[in-house]
């Protein structure tokens, strides 16, 4: 990959019916790593398509995310893996300039019939604003939520000091942009956590109605845990400690008793 911090980031809107894939300038720059969601809106008479993400001003991170660079400590306050948050409003109304097609330049091709498009760049600008200046990354929703424009809470890993490694668990309010934080209880900075995964109640009413599960390791005794969190008030429910080291990741994936194989233990 070849950063250009010089240019305006662009997006491309691929239509999956047609093929055609639309590229949209944006009124800023930065890098993202993950969406957590996206809707289209028509509440201004037009269709715009809305997307809300974090996000990085560039890719630096990636210079502090090598082995070498974790085990020598070059990694500590220089490891920012916690991202702004961001809506892009992308006005899919916007009329397009389209270049031609040749066999030997095309933007985008349509799998099934393959139909090959020529480059589709947009006249208007879509727009990029701030949600919260509480910073997380791997952002995770309520799943009833996708898709919807009424959705009120995004849950993520935080740095409570800047910069570092993730040491706390952040509920923010993409509304109103305040947030609540749960840390280690007496030892703020003696834990990293992984991802947050929501796990609606039984029968929840509520956006937030349910519990926050997430991994974590204790530095210290290098043991892995288990954390369950009141997603509510963002208070510590639970957790369970295993024997061993559990290496720091990204990502996780929460299974009920149903979907889970049999050959995971429960």
């Amino acid at each position: 990959m070849n950063w250009k911090g010089d240019e305006l980031t662009k997006l491309v809107v691929l239509d999956l019916e047609t093929g055609s894939a639309t590229q949209f300038t944006t009124n800023e720059v930065f890098f993202g790593f993950h969406f957590f969601n996206a809707w289209v809106d028509t509440s201004s008479g037009k269709e715009e398509l809305v997307a809300d993400l974090s996000t990085q001003p560039d890719v630096t991170t990636f210079d502090h995310l090598g082995i070498d660079a974790l085990r020598s400590g070059a990694a500590i306050d220089n490891q920012d893996i916690a991202g702004t948050l961001k809506r892009v409003r992308i006005p899919i109304w916007s009329a397009v300039e389209e270049s031609p097609v040749s066999l030997n330049n095309s933007f985008s091709t349509h799998a099934a019939s393959g139909t090959m498009r020529g480059e589709r760049i947009a006249k208007e600008i879509a727009t990029v604003t701030t949600l919260s200046q509480c910073r997380i990354e791997v952002p995770r929703i309520n799943d009833a939520f996708f898709w919807k424009s009424g959705y009120k809470y995004v849950y993520g890993w935080h740095a409570t000091r800047e910069a570092n490694m993730p040491n706390a668990i952040a509920k923010v309010n993409v509304v109103d942009g305040s947030s609540v934080l749960w840390t280690e209880p007496n030892n703020r900075y003696g834990v990293f956590v992984g991802e947050a995964i929501f796990v609606p109640s039984p029968d929840s009413k509520e956006e937030d109605d349910g519990v926050i599960v997430a991994s974590g390791l204790h530095i210290q005794s290098q043991r892995a845990f288990f954390i369950v969190l009141n997603a509510t008030t963002m208070t510590e429910i639970a957790r369970a400690y295993d024997s061993q080291h559990l290496t720091f990741g990204f990502h996780s994936a929460w299974l009920s008793s149903e979907q889970a194989p049999q050959d995971i233990v429960l």
